[in-house]
């Protein structure tokens, strides 16, 4: 679907949307292996009535607008007009649980996301702390494996990033009490363990810009991406629809894109730095 860029921002309100998730980790494909085939159209179906809810929501809010504006034009990690940005405003790690053998202990939120998202993992009690004696991790964004040896190389993503969250809506969070950014930093749905070069090559962007080489992790990733938008309120523009829309229609559904249709990765190098 195109979409004229002047025309007035999506915006999530209301309930939350649920829609089903195919787990990359846990479902049906194994974690060490990137080379996946698309989920069920029936899942696709359920992502594609997501997106044609959002679109029953457009908006001609002036300040929705502005902060559009700001995100895809005025492009500077020094200037931020939809409000003051501190990361701070969201870091504040919750502990986990963990199992290490038969024991529950209590975690890093890093450890337990690596743990969750490898295969085999198991913690034990090293000189330096917790660490893995076995696993296996394969890094969602671009591929690269881990093992019980490498695994520190593994760093935590938000897949909808802190300042994605902030421009979207987030700024606003403190004044209508709507959502508490702590939760939103601690929310394991939208959290992924990937390889620090993917980390950093996506740094802030959105699917505009930013999306997982896999087909098939295109597809989980425009969901997860979706469903963490609806679930915090969040904003959606209309080139994140239209990447998103893209992705469903595609890469989803195992379609290969056309040359009118642009590629599922758009590079930005200004992007890391938002």
């Amino acid at each position: 679907m195109k979409m004229n860029p002047t025309a007035a921002l999506l915006f999530l309100a209301g309930s939350t949307i649920a829609f089903p998730l195919q787990s990359p980790l846990n479902g049906t494909e194994p974690s060490n292996n990137v080379s996946f085939q698309g989920p069920s159209l029936e899942t696709n179906a359920e992502a594609r009535k997501m997106l044609d809810a959002l679109r029953n929501l457009l908006n001609s809010n002036a300040t929705v607008q502005f902060a559009h504006a700001f995100k895809h034009t005025a492009r500077d990690k020094d200037w931020d007009r939809s409000g003051s940005y501190k990361r701070s405003t969201f870091t504040s790690e919750r502990p986990r649980e963990c199992k290490v053998g038969t024991e529950k202990v209590k975690c890093s939120l890093r450890l337990y996301i690596i743990k969750r998202d490898g295969t085999g993992a198991e913690l034990e009690w090293q000189a330096r702390g917790l660490g893995f004696k076995a696993g296996s991790w394969t890094s969602p964004y671009d591929g690269k494996p881990f093992y019980e040896q490498t695994w520190r190389g593994l760093t935590i993503d938000h897949v909808v990033p802190l300042y994605e969250a902030w421009i979207a809506g987030a700024y606003d969070w403190e004044n209508t009490g709507q959502h508490n950014p702590h939760d939103f930093f601690n929310d394991v749905d939208n959290l992924l363990a990937v390889s620090e070069a993917a980390n950093k090559a996506k740094g802030s962007c959105d699917p505009v810009y930013y999306l997982p080489f896999s087909s098939w992790y295109a597809c989980q990733y425009a969901k997860i991406w979706i469903q963490i938008k609806t679930k915090y309120h969040l904003k959606i523009d209309p080139e994140e629809y239209s990447a998103l829309s893209n992705v469903i229609e595609y890469e989803c559904r195992n379609k290969p894109r056309g040359k009118d249709v642009k590629p599922p990765i758009q590079q930005d190098e200004e992007c890391e730095y938002w």
